[in-house]
């Protein structure tokens, strides 16, 4: 919701409540001064969201955070695997917010102020792959986080993979203790897109990040764009770009692919056309033939595909059979493992070309019916559904990929593997 305006003071008001009257001389000797909103508090520091780790490579990392007083470069303190922790300086980028926006049916959520922010970045180089590192911030040591870099084709892989988080309702702060473990430490996290949702008018990026926080610090994040990543004219360009640009290292920020431990992690936008003459079409032709030339390589174990909107569901909202008809054998001919897709509010998991396409929208958004349109001719390859609560704890093993679906109790709601072509390569 945008802030209201006077325009006769031409200064935004605190929550949007109040009356603007013109005062003339005539009917006053006194002119009372414009209310004016005095934008966030800006204790300390002044770090306001974050940190969180925008992209990984096998020898660097990028830690972001937020800042809103001031321009003066901030770094970190990174400690490699048992190591001392050493600097490493950042750099600051200003940046101006063009419009307010509140949770009018959450008044005591914090307001995502118009005015100036300070982008902080740290890029962390001379790493080795796989290699696990803490950090903290300076001027804040609460403000701390993790991260393993991309792993050699030798190694394993742990990752979570979530969709649809609306912390606003009070249903993704529940999950997040069960993305990790004494026995599961995630390298990254896979975000399926609907990511904060100004729509339920119960949240901001100011009341999301806290709330994330706990997932932000364990590694990665590679989101993908969702539909509510365009809720207004600001919030792709001034929002999602500023915090999670350059998460990928092949093709765009829109759609790209990176790789851990041989298997390839392929990012689309469903946002976007994606038939064979559209850009990111073109992109992935390219990118799934490649994939395809490799598939008898040591080195290459598979690959998994996120996006959003499913091509395939049974629940209540529509599919894509075109898209589906058009992409499934070239994903089979890629060696694809499986495909992760968000939007719909629950959770599927489909057998289809011998491999698992999970739908995995439950990651807070408001619940919704996954059985609403059983109809569907796929639908009879459903193997499990639910209107669950969940978040996705995936782990490679040997020449498969485990995969858990966990719910906001800590309950397993489903296990299974998706095939990959071969176990870690040998040394």
């Amino acid at each position: 919701m945008r802030s209201t305006v006077c325009l006769a003071a031409l200064v935004p008001l605190t929550w949007g409540l109040f009356s603007c009257t013109k005062t003339t001389p005539e009917a006053s000797a006194e002119v009372d001064p414009p209310i004016v909103d005095a934008g966030p508090p800006c204790p300390g520091a002044g770090i306001q969201k974050g940190p969180w780790v925008a992209g990984v490579t096998r020898t660097s990392a990028i830690v972001r955070w937020e800042t809103c007083g001031g321009a003066r470069a901030l770094g970190i303190k990174v400690a490699v695997g048992a190591s001392a922790a050493v600097a490493v300086a950042g750099t600051v980028a200003e940046f101006t917010l063009t419009e307010s926006f509140e949770a009018p049916l959450a008044p005591k959520a914090p307001k995502d102020y118009a005015g100036p922010v300070w982008t902080h970045e740290a890029v962390v180089t001379g790493l080795n792959a796989g290699n696990c590192a803490t950090y903290t911030l300076d001027g804040d040591a609460s403000k701390l986080g993790a991260f393993c870099t991309l792993r050699a084709a030798t190694d394993e892989i742990s990752f979570v993979a979530i969709g649809d988080t609306n912390p606003g309702l009070l249903r993704t702060g529940p999950l997040l203790p069960f993305a990790a473990t004494a026995t599961f430490k995630p390298d990254f996290v896979v975000h399926l897109g609907d990511i904060q949702y100004y729509d339920s008018r119960l949240e901001t990026w100011a009341s999301w990040f806290p709330v994330m926080q706990p997932l932000l610090s364990l590694g990665g994040f590679f989101p993908v764009l969702g539909n509510h990543e365009f809720e207004n004219s600001t919030d792709f360009s001034e929002y999602f770009m500023r915090y999670f640009a350059k998460t990928g290292f092949s093709g765009t920020d829109r759609w790209h692919s990176f790789e851990s431990a041989g298997i390839s992690f392929i990012i689309l936008d469903t946002e976007s056309p994606m038939d064979d003459a559209s850009e990111q079409g073109l992109w992935l032709n390219a990118t799934l033939a490649e994939l395809g030339a490799r598939k008898a390589s040591d080195d290459y174990r598979g690959a998994v595909v996120g996006f959003h909107k499913p091509f395939l569901t049974c629940g209540d909202t529509y599919d894509n059979p075109g898209l589906l008809a058009l992409w499934e054998p070239r994903f089979v001919a890629a060696g694809v493992a499986s495909v992760l897709m968000g939007h719909m509010h629950g959770y599927e998991r489909f057998d289809h070309g011998g491999r698992p396409w999970v739908v995995t929208g439950g990651g807070g958004g408001a619940i919704r019916d996954p059985s609403q349109n059983m109809t569907r001719a796929y639908c009879t390859e459903r193997t499990k559904g639910g209107a669950y609560y969940h978040v996705m704890r995936i782990r490679s093993e040997g020449t498969k990929l485990h995969m858990d679906a966990v719910d906001d109790t800590g309950a397993v709601v489903d296990a299974f593997d998706a095939p990959l072509l071969r176990g870690p390569k040998s040394l």
